[in-house]
């Protein structure tokens, strides 16, 4: 089917896409059936077909595929997909920053770390911040920080992401140091012999980013970091 390329002002305009259009592709994406997405909306599959067939005149493109295994999205499609998910969190997002104008002690924030961190160090925090602040609703999920995994901290699935993260990461992220934890070198005394006496000799003053004491068997100090969203 052939259709006519619409101009990147309409499409920004807003005369040719509305919010519903992208709400049923992303149920379709979502579901992988034109049926199922109706029946998750509410609504009659003619309708789901008529919002597609809108978004494809709208971009001059065919979005979804159909065929006996269901609905797929084309390289076009996902194209759509990933900026309608940009288009709801940001509406998602705007309505929260009117809930934080009305009352600033209000709202949901979404935490994440590693288990250690959740452990000990943010329960302390949530504690607090629930003596200070007992409106505020505080998420937290595991996530593995070591792998500097940014995605759902730049989906804005996460308002916050503590762990190791070294400072010089992309530009998009705010990044603050909270805290530097020292790691030891533990060994029984009776454990001690002649080889060992090495270690006691060793000048950990001289390891890069050590500030330490000798004396008490310090090794690396690793910092904890905060990342946000700029």
């Amino acid at each position: 089917m052939a259709a006519e390329r619409t101009s990147a002002s309409d499409i920004r305009s807003g005369r040719r896409v509305t919010l519903r259009d992208l709400q049923v592709l992303l149920a379709v994406a979502q579901f992988g059936s034109m049926a199922k997405a109706a029946s998750h909306l509410s609504i009659t599959q003619p309708a789901v077909s008529q919002a597609i067939a809108n978004l494809e005149r709208a971009f001059g493109a065919r979005l979804i595929d159909r065929g006996p295994h269901g609905a797929v999205l084309t390289s076009y499609g996902e194209a759509i997909q990933r900026r309608g998910m940009e288009v709801f969190d940001v509406l998602k997002q705007g309505s929260r920053d009117i809930e934080y104008l009305s009352d600033a002690a209000t709202g949901d924030v979404w935490i994440g770390a590693n288990e250690v961190l959740l452990g000990g160090f943010v329960p302390a925090v949530v504690q607090c911040l629930a003596e200070q602040h007992s409106n505020i609703s505080v998420h937290a999920l595991t996530v593995n920080t070591s792998d500097f995994d940014f995605e759902k901290l730049r989906e804005r699935k996460l308002d916050l992401l503590l762990g190791r993260i070294m400072p010089q990461i992309d530009g998009d992220l705010t990044v603050e140091t909270l805290f530097e934890e020292g790691l030891s070198v533990v060994v029984g005394q009776t454990r001690l012999g002649p080889a060992d006496a090495r270690w006691r000799s060793l000048n950990w003053q001289a390891v890069p980013g050590n500030s330490a004491s000798p004396t008490m068997w310090s090794g690396l100090l690793f910092p904890r970091y905060s990342a946000t969203m700029v």
